[in-house]
């Protein structure tokens, strides 16, 4: 079972905290974002399936998602907490840049990232979405584009 929390939306974003109870070694059924997305775990461990690549995710290691892609999830080790961070077309291409789409979706939470993140998440409890939650949302995504 899977729940979201809406943490704060700001022009071309929304971030929630999603957490996940599930446990199960299988794949789930397919689902499909309609946004970019980024997703880093706070805590857990699971696996994620896209473009029939594989790959762990954990504290470690965040992933890129595009629109359109399948993704499919096992929970081998029970539930997890991540940070979602769901961006609009127009913010991703400005972020980005025109036609972008990741050879590769996983990204390394180095400690520049992980700072990042950490960041990101004090500014969106502090509700100023106009303007300090946004300043913190372009090292976080910039770290995350600078490893693909």
């Amino acid at each position: 079972m899977r729940s979201s929390v809406s943490l704060a939306t700001g022009a071309g974003f929304a971030v929630h905290a999603v957490t996940c109870v599930d446990d199960h070694r299988g794949w789930s059924p397919a689902e499909v974002s309609p946004r970019y997305h980024l997703v880093l775990v706070r805590r857990g461990t699971f696996r994620r399936m896209a473009d029939g690549r594989s790959a762990v995710a954990d504290p470690t290691t965040a992933y890129l998602g595009v629109p359109g892609e399948e993704e499919h999830f096992a929970h081998p080790a029970g539930g997890d907490v991540c940070t979602s961070l769901s961006l609009s077309p127009g913010l991703w291409r400005t972020l980005a840049g025109d036609g972008l789409r990741p050879t590769r979706s996983t990204v390394y939470v180095d400690a520049r990232l992980d700072l990042a993140h950490r960041r990101f998440l004090a500014a969106a409890r502090g509700g100023d979405a106009a303007f300090e939650l946004t300043e913190s949302l372009l090292p976080l995504i910039r770290g995350a584009l600078a490893q693909l």
